[in-house]
C-alpha cells in the first residue's frame, strides 16, 4: 500500500472539513437558524416588537409552507433591551451558543459600530439592520457583509421633496425645512436642500430649532422663522415633540402649509391634528394598500395572529424577511455566506409585491430607495398612495442628487 499517498489524502480532507463546517454554520439538512437582536424589553420596544413579530410571522407563514429547499426556518431572537453591552452579549450569545448562520434586521443603536466589527470580523450578514443611514448599503464603507433593505432618511426625505415638486407642482422656493441640529435630522434636512440645489433651486429657508430649549421658546422661534415667508409646504425632522403646537399657532395666524414627514418625524398620532399632511414611509399602507405583498401579509396575520391590528412596524419586519427567504431561495441548497452575498449581487429590480423594487450589485447594498407616499388632511387618507423612487439604479449607490431628477417615479 502506497502509505504516503493515504497520509496525504488524511491530511488534505482532515484539513478541508473543519472549513466547509464552519461556513454552514447554522445550517442543516431541515434547518437554517436566523438570529435577530434588538430591544424587545426597555422603552424602544415599542417599536422592534412589532417589527420582530413581523418577521416572524413571515417565517411561520413561509416554514408551514415547506420553508426553503425542504429546510425550515428556525429564528432566534436576542433582547437587547436598549443597553449597549446587553445587545453585543445577545449578539455573541447567538453567535457562540445558537450558532445562527445570518442576522435580519438586527437594531442595535448605540451597540451598532461595536456589532459591526464582529460580525466583520466573522465574516457573517448582517441583512436589513434597522439603522436610518444609508452607509449599511455602500460596501466600500460598510463591507459585503451588510445590505439594507428599507429606504433610507435620506431617500425618504428626497421622494417626499419630489412628490411635492412633481406631483403637487410646488415650487422649491415656497418650501421650508424645519429640523433640530441633531445627526439624524441634519442628514434629512441636508438631502432635501442638497437635492433642491442640484436641480439649480433653493429653498424657501431652513430653520433650525434648538431642542434643549423649553417647548414654548422653541415652537416660538419656529413661528417666527416661518410666519414672513409664508411657506407652501413645510418639511420636518425631528420635532414631533413641537408639531400638534406648531400646527396651532400658525393656524391662528391663518397660516395653513402642506406639512411633510417620515413616520420617524411625526407620529401617526398626529396625523388629524394637520389639516393637510404629506407622509412618507418605507413600506405601503399596511391597512390599505393593493399591492399583492401587503395582501398576503394582512391574510398571514389574520391566520397567524387573529385579532392583531396590520401596522407599519410589522409589515416593515414582514417584508424584511421576506426579501432574505428570496435570497435564500434563489441560492439554491448550497447554502454558505459567500453564495448568499453573490445571489443578492444579481437581484435588478426585483419586486416583492411589498416594497419599492429592490437592486444589489456589488457596490450598491441599498436596496430600495422606494417610499411611499401618502396625503392626509385631518387624518383622512385622501387619493391614491404613491411610489415615488429617490435614486435611479444607474445612481447609486451614491445616489447622486443630480441624477434624481431625471428618474421617473
Amino acid at each position: 500500500m502506497n502509505w504516503a499517498l493515504v497520509i496525504l489524502v488524511t491530511v488534505v480532507v482532515g484539513s478541508l472539513q473543519p472549513a466547509r463546517s464552519a461556513a454552514q454554520s447554522g445550517v442543516s439538512s431541515t434547518e437554517i437558524t436566523l438570529g435577530t437582536v434588538g430591544p424587545l424589553s426597555g422603552p424602544r420596544a415599542a417599536f422592534f416588537l412589532p417589527f420582530y413579530r413581523g418577521l416572524e410571522l413571515y417565517v411561520r407563514a413561509l416554514n408551514d409552507e415547506g420553508g426553503v429547499h425542504g429546510r425550515k426556518i428556525r429564528l432566534v431572537p436576542g433582547d437587547a433591551k436598549d443597553t449597549p453591552d446587553t445587545a453585543i452579549g445577545e449578539l455573541n450569545r447567538l453567535i457562540e451558543v445558537e450558532k445562527v448562520f445570518a442576522f435580519v434586521g438586527n437594531s442595535l443603536g448605540a451597540a451598532q459600530t461595536t456589532a459591526e466589527k464582529i460580525l466583520d470580523e466573522r465574516k457573517m450578514l448582517d441583512f436589513g439592520p434597522l439603522t436610518l443611514s444609508d452607509r449599511h448599503g455602500i460596501p466600500a464603507e460598510r463591507g459585503r457583509f451588510s445590505f439594507r433593505v428599507l429606504p433610507a432618511l435620506r431617500h425618504e426625505a428626497q421622494a417626499g421633496y419630489k412628490h411635492l415638486t412633481r406631483r403637487r407642482g410646488m415650487a422649491a422656493n415656497r418650501i421650508a425645512v424645519l429640523a433640530p441640529d441633531t445627526p439624524l435630522a441634519k442628514m434629512g434636512a441636508d438631502s432635501v436642500e442638497n437635492l433642491a440645489a442640484a436641480q439649480g433651486a433653493k429653498l424657501a429657508a431652513r430653520i433650525v430649532i434648538d431642542l434643549r430649549q423649553d417647548r414654548a421658546t422653541a415652537v416660538r422661534m419656529a413661528v417666527q422663522g416661518l410666519v414672513p415667508m409664508k411657506p407652501g409646504a413645510v418639511v420636518l425632522f425631528g420635532v414631533a415633540p413641537l408639531v400638534e403646537q406648531l400646527a396651532a399657532e400658525l393656524t391662528s395666524r391663518r397660516l395653513e402649509p402642506v406639512w411633510l414627514a417620515t413616520d420617524e418625524a411625526v407620529p401617526w398620532r398626529f396625523t388629524e391634528k394637520l389639516k393637510e399632511l404629506v407622509m412618507v414611509t418605507g413600506v405601503p399602507s399596511p391597512d390599505g394598500s393593493n399591492r399583492p405583498g401587503a395582501i398576503a401579509y394582512r391574510e398571514h396575520l389574520k391566520k397567524y395572529a387573529p385579532g392583531a391590528a396590520p401596522g407599519y412596524e410589522s409589515l416593515m419586519g414582514y417584508a424584511t424577511a421576506k426579501v432574505f427567504a428570496e435570497a435564500l431561495r434563489l441560492t439554491g441548497k448550497e447554502l454558505t455566506t459567500d453564495r448568499v452575498v453573490t445571489t443578492l449581487e444579481k437581484f435588478r429590480r426585483w419586486d416583492s409585491g411589498i416594497l419599492g423594487p429592490i437592486t444589489y450589485t456589488d457596490k450598491n447594498h441599498l436596496g430600495t430607495t422606494g417610499a411611499f407616499v401618502a396625503e392626509f388632511k385631518q387624518g383622512k387618507r385622501v387619493g391614491l398612495e404613491v411610489l415615488a423612487v429617490a435614486c435611479c439604479d444607474e445612481c447609486q449607490p451614491t445616489c447622486k442628487e443630480q441624477c434624481v431628477k431625471e428618474c421617473a417615479d
